[in-house]
């Protein structure tokens, strides 16, 4: 019987910071539960024929200093394929991070997406100290006007 799957859509695998990216703690973490590891970017989820899938690649992280993991050759998963398929990339909130939150509300049972997409989509991290302001300090959140 093969491993289960933990599928990782986080940053491109070279610009993680091991010292402070708790991602490769979590692949880690998932390795010695017996879990195989499959990473890929936001960027590389297509739906196709009724599928959500990602063309990234199978991965051993080996822990700590610049050559904490091991790349195998690039492969497409189809995610329903994962138990776990967990959210880590920095939001960059642009419409590519949106629409991969829509994907991956797709994944049936029993696949489980963490952090829930919906809850990523709507409740972005700078606004959602908005919802409790009785326990804010005073504050502005403002950008450039046109």
């Amino acid at each position: 019987m093969s491993k289960p799957v933990v599928a990782l859509q986080m940053d491109p695998l070279p610009r993680i910071n091991v010292e402070t990216d708790t991602t490769v703690a979590l692949g880690l973490e998932a390795q010695n539960q017996g879990y195989k590891l499959f990473t890929y970017t936001p960027d590389a989820l297509s739906y196709k024929e009724g599928q959500v899938v990602a063309k990234g690649f199978w991965v051993t992280f080996q822990g700590q200093g610049d050559r904490f993991y091991t790349l195998e050759e690039e492969a497409f998963l189809n995610l329903k394929e994962a138990r776990f398929v967990l959210m880590r990339q920095d939001p960059p909130f642009n419409m590519a991070y949106i629409a991969a939150t829509h994907l991956l509300d797709l994944l049936p049972p029993p696949t489980r997406v963490l952090n829930n997409p919906a809850g990523v989509r709507n409740a972005p991290e700078k606004l959602l100290v908005t919802h409790f302001p009785d326990l804010m300090p005073p504050t502005l959140m403002s950008w450039p006007l046109s």
